[in-house]
């Protein structure tokens, strides 16, 4: 038996329509199927070639997607026979086929390109699926079981892709499965779902959920001296605290220290002590660490000034450790009275000056 290694299927296509308002909805496709493979015939003046492929058992799979090649909705395969002239007619969704992606009655016809594919397949051949027609679906958008009407807000939750419209102001909603999301520009908070399930509030609309929790902000009141200083009570009016404020007093302990008790019942001691508080000696090269005895440093170091004599020398001084003296002389810059009634004072460089009047 002769295998045919190519089919080369020419459309015919008779029908292909969208069965929109039967009861099981689907797409009607008819087509002629042709043999290129079969030995030509010959007639008197003629070679007759690609024949019908007739009587013969095919496999066919068609797919619906967004554009060629793009988002599939749904592909099914389904097995055929052509008759006596190479044709076969199907119905595309109503369940002949087997479905492996999607469903037919899950596409939604709003007016959005949708793109038909058909392939072939021959048993026996061992080619798999081959490319028979690809083209555009013609048809008109219906409101199909996934577009709603009402009055007023939408209620139950409807499968993801379901479309609702209020009648009353025009509104429409779409659901991603759990809520229904408004899509109209003049968007109100009463119109806007709220999920309550992680907060546990009553509403379910932004306008409630903010209303809910004005109403329960906390109202503070009964100011009072001593250790109360306030009743709390929350928005409900359900549940009462008392505030109550801890006295830590400060003492003084008399001695340049203080004492502070926390809340926690600690005791802490402030000494304002100059012993108590730190003195870095790195730039002045004291001895000292601390402010008491840095003080006490310095007046030890303090100078010393006796031996006030007459003379020129007028004292001695002596550092506060007594390790060094020193002799404190003064210079004498006397002033000569002249026979020309003037007069000449010799300061400590040694220069004269003379003044008064000759």
């Amino acid at each position: 038996m002769k295998a045919l290694h190519y089919i080369n299927l020419t459309v015919a296509l008779l029908l292909l329509t969208l069965v929109g308002y039967a009861q099981t909805p689907g797409i009607s496709y008819q087509a002629v199927v042709l043999d290129t493979n079969v030995n030509q015939m010959s007639a008197p003046g003629y070679n007759i070639g690609n024949q019908p492929l007739v009587n013969s058992n095919i496999n066919l799979q068609f797919s619906v997607s967004d554009q060629i090649d793009g988002l599939l909705f749904v592909e099914e395969q389904t097995g055929i026979s052509t008759d006596n002239y190479g044709m076969f007619s199907t119905t595309i969704g109503v369940g002949i086929g087997t479905s492996s992606v999607g469903l037919f009655e899950e596409i939604c016809w709003d007016g959005t390109p949708k793109f038909l594919k058909i392939e072939i397949d021959m048993p026996g051949d061992e080619q798999g699926y081959k490319l028979l027609d690809e083209q555009l679906i013609l048809y008109l958008p219906s409101l199909d079981k996934r577009y709603i009407t009402g009055q007023g807000l939408p209620t139950t939750v409807s499968e993801q892709g379901y479309i609702y419209v209020d009648e009353d102001n025009g509104n429409f909603y779409v659901s991603d499965g759990t809520n229904w999301l408004i899509k109209s520009d003049d968007q109100v908070a009463t119109e806007v779902p709220y999920d309550n399930a992680t907060s546990g509030m009553i509403s379910t609309d932004v306008q409630g959920a903010i209303d809910e929790l004005e109403g329960r902000s906390l109202a503070v009141a009964d100011l009072i001296a001593g250790n109360k200083i306030a009743t709390l009570t929350s928005g409900d009016g359900l549940t009462t605290y008392e505030i109550d404020e801890t006295i830590t007093p400060i003492v003084d302990n008399a001695d340049g220290t203080y004492s502070y008790e926390d809340e926690g019942g600690t005791i802490h001691t402030i000494d304002t002590n100059a012993s108590s508080n730190p003195y870095s000696n790195v730039t002045s090269g004291m001895i000292s660490t601390d402010v008491q005895g840095a003080i006490d440093e310095l007046e030890g170091r303090s100078l010393a000034v006796a031996d006030l004599i007459a003379g020129n020398k007028i004292a001695t001084l002596t550092s506060g450790d007594g390790l060094t003296t020193y002799e404190i002389d003064e210079t004498i810059t006397p002033i000569v009275e002249n026979t020309n009634r003037t007069y000449t004072y010799s300061d400590e460089s040694g220069t004269d000056l003379t003044f008064g009047n000759p």
